[in-house]
């Protein structure tokens, strides 16, 4: 027979899913993934055309003069002109040269030029992207604040008790150092617990905290203390 209170045993009841913004927000997620794509790729290209701009420019690649020699040829012929086929197309079918190699440098030039055209495109796809990435980022963070909401509401009220614990001890600590004080004795060794050592009033810092906490509906204004609500 099972012992139900045997804390041995396997809790069956489902775990609970805190929500998070890729649970939220699925389209932030989807243009956020696209974006971290786009980002390294473009780290990669950028990795790869350092040095062969480095190359080119050292070898002289970026001087005009110097490029003119090294120019493609025009592209070899596919047959033969009209009259020179008519007269031995049939005995010597046209065989089509081999291209030439192209120099090293213009070789260079060229996948240095293919991969700054797919850099551009990436700079220009980013650039679409980026605000409807904002967009989302806004959107899915209001929706995960949203879905959180009960939860930071729970902590937001452990603060506001702490805040009024807080003020009402630093009362009482001033009422007594002041009966002290009254007596004609000095607390100089009294290792007093202090919040305004940079000069700013520590009930007034508690004031302003807790005024935020009501504007922010954490708390109703009629649940503190007037005078903790005016320092």
């Amino acid at each position: 027979m099972l012992n139900r209170r045997d804390k041995s045993l396997p809790d069956t009841a489902p775990p609970s899913t805190k929500p998070t913004l890729a649970s939220v927000a699925p389209r932030y997620v989807e243009l956020k993934q696209r974006w971290d794509e786009l980002c390294q790729r473009e780290d990669e290209l950028t990795a790869r055309l350092r040095p062969i701009v480095a190359r080119v420019a050292q070898a002289g690649g970026y001087n005009t003069a110097a490029v003119m020699p090294n120019m493609q040829p025009p592209p070899p012929p596919a047959k033969y002109p009209a009259g020179i086929g008519r007269l031995i197309g049939d005995v010597l079918p046209f065989k089509r040269p081999d291209a030439p190699q192209p120099n090293e440098i213009v070789a260079l030039r060229a996948q240095a030029a293919g991969l700054s055209d797919e850099l551009s495109d990436i700079a220009d796809a980013k650039a679409v992207l980026w605000p409807e990435l904002r967009k989302a980022t806004f959107a899915g963070s209001a929706e995960l604040i949203e879905a959180l909401a009960p939860e930071y509401s729970a902590i937001a009220r452990r603060i506001v008790d702490a805040l009024i614990e807080l003020g009402g001890a630093l009362a009482d600590q001033q009422s007594f150092v002041r009966d002290i004080e009254r007596q004609g004795a000095t607390v100089q060794t009294l290792r007093q617990i202090r919040m305004d050592h940079d000069g700013a009033d520590q009930f007034s810092r508690i004031a302003i905290a807790l005024r935020s906490a009501v504007a922010h509906g954490h708390v109703a204004a009629s649940e503190i203390s007037p005078e903790i609500l005016l320092k």
